[in-house]
């Protein structure tokens, strides 16, 4: 049986978000998380769901995360039983695109994982889930395939998480559209120049 060790963070995750916000579309919940893990990642130098994304048509997607908050039925197939239940128990569909996600604990949120769910919802909460998947395509990691969706040569394609910690474009159109131009992952360029100079090679040359 496949094991995945963020499945109860991944849940803990949503459901926290759920009781932040009251969202069930599981499509915001997945975009939520993704700037969540940018964050974490950015300032902690690793993602706290521990997910490999990729990027889609309408923005970057934690993979297991999807998985788990869709139901995929041949990926919970592949889990061990006891992560089975744990989706069995905590993840249902309410209705066309939603979801109810059920669990009080967050054991397995660390403070740095929680202080990145309360950045996400804080900065990208009132938005809806298009207008953030026009966002999530201002930044560098979904950005560098723009063109390849736009042409239509590709569904889905791996994102390389190096390129979180490089900032937009200054003209990026969403951003100014929608956030007025401020990034909310701003940060001094030294400082994510030494936090991306961790996660590669796990010093500061």
């Amino acid at each position: 049986m496949k094991s995945s060790s963020n499945t109860k963070t991944v849940i803990e995750a949503a459901a926290y978000l759920q009781r932040l916000t009251s969202e069930t579309n599981y499509m915001k919940l997945i975009k939520l998380l993704y700037f969540a893990d940018r964050y974490h990642l950015r300032h902690y130098c690793f993602l706290f769901t521990e997910d490999d994304y990729r990027a889609m048509k309408l923005g970057p997607v934690g993979s297991q995360t999807k998985d788990i908050l869709t139901l995929n039925d041949f990926y919970i197939y592949n889990l061990s039983e006891e992560e089975q239940q744990t989706i069995k128990d905590s993840v249902s569909l309410v209705g066309q695109y939603k979801i109810k996600v059920k669990s009080d604990s967050t054991r397995n949120l660390s403070k740095s994982a929680i202080e990145a769910l309360d950045f996400s919802v804080s900065n990208f909460g009132e938005f809806d889930t298009f207008l953030l998947s026009d966002i999530t395509h201002d930044y560098p990691e979904w950005h560098r395939y723009a063109k390849d969706f736009a042409a239509r040569t590709v569904n889905s394609i791996e994102i390389h998480p190096e390129d979180m910690f490089d900032n937009p474009a200054t003209d990026a159109p969403y951003i100014a559209k929608y956030l007025k131009g401020l990034d909310p992952f701003k940060d001094d360029t030294v400082f994510l120049k030494s936090m991306k100079q961790i996660y590669l090679y796990g010093d500061i040359a």
